[in-house]
């Protein structure tokens, strides 16, 4: 029977040159998730909604994703299953957003806001691995390290240098979890970092599906967003408004 899913697409590159592929999509009973080595026959696994109870099957696609983009892999676009083989016929948009300490950054205050970072992302639904290790090349500076090859601190692939000063960007193809990292640091850190994007344009993300760089996530899970958000002390997350009507029954309202 031919598999009409279509499929997001991600791809991550092993050490010794070789790459494995890995798709995911929606069906009418839950996921359809399809991985293999890259251009080889693509093995099939369907996870009906029954496995996830209390989720709906976008909200589990999202964070498998999201657990995907922090072990390394980025998203290719869309595909199709094609004589048992991934084929994309979508590719993903491009899209970064560059950052830049304009100011250097106190390093105990910085060290221990990393760390507090770090601590959130890892606790949370993002399955984000946000860790923190030692730099030894740099006097015992720390460096936090998530999703896949994208990194903050003091590193030789880009970020902050001795100065404390220094850039980098950020595609989008990575997912929310490192812009969120940058405005959880502007926060802490007013006037230090400047933000553009491709056009040279200066900008500010916020948490809005409007938003060029966290809208895409915002729109598909954005209970998952908000709550990371909130931990991050970006907004204040859902508040609830109960009103008990005079039958009994309880009446919430979440804005």
């Amino acid at each position: 029977m031919a598999d009409s899913t279509i499929y997001t697409h991600f791809r991550c590159h092993n050490d010794d040159g070789s790459s494995k592929d890995w798709a995911i999509g929606l069906t009418s009973d839950g996921i359809r998730i399809r991985y293999c080595a890259t251009n080889q026959t693509a093995r099939l696994t369907d996870v009906a909604a029954s496995k996830f109870p209390g989720k709906t099957p976008q909200q589990e696609m999202w964070q498998r994703i999201q657990k995907k983009i922090a072990d390394g892999y980025v998203e290719l676009g869309e595909a199709r299953i094609e004589k048992g083989r991934l084929v994309q016929t979508k590719p993903a948009q491009e899209q970064h957003l560059f950052w830049e300490a304009q100011e250097a950054f106190p390093v105990a205050a910085l060290q221990q806001k990393l760390t507090e970072i770090a601590d959130c992302l890892s606790a949370g639904a993002f399955n984000a691995k946000a860790t923190l290790v030692e730099d030894v090349d740099e006097g015992g500076l720390r460096v936090i390290q998530s999703q896949g090859n994208w990194d903050f601190g003091y590193q030789p692939r880009g970020g902050l240098d001795a100065s404390n000063r220094g850039g980098g960007k950020v595609s989008i193809r990575l997912g929310p979890v490192p812009v969120l990292i940058l405005m959880a640091l502007d926060r802490a850190f007013p006037n230090t970092l400047r933000f553009t994007n491709d056009e040279g344009e200066d900008v500010r993300p916020v948490l809005s599906k409007s938003d060029q760089f966290l809208g895409r996530a915002f729109t598909t899970a954005p209970e998952q967003v908000i709550a990371a958000g909130a931990a991050l002390g970006l907004c204040l997350g859902p508040i609830r408004l109960s009103d008990t009507l005079r039958d009994g029954q309880d009446r919430s309202l979440w804005f």
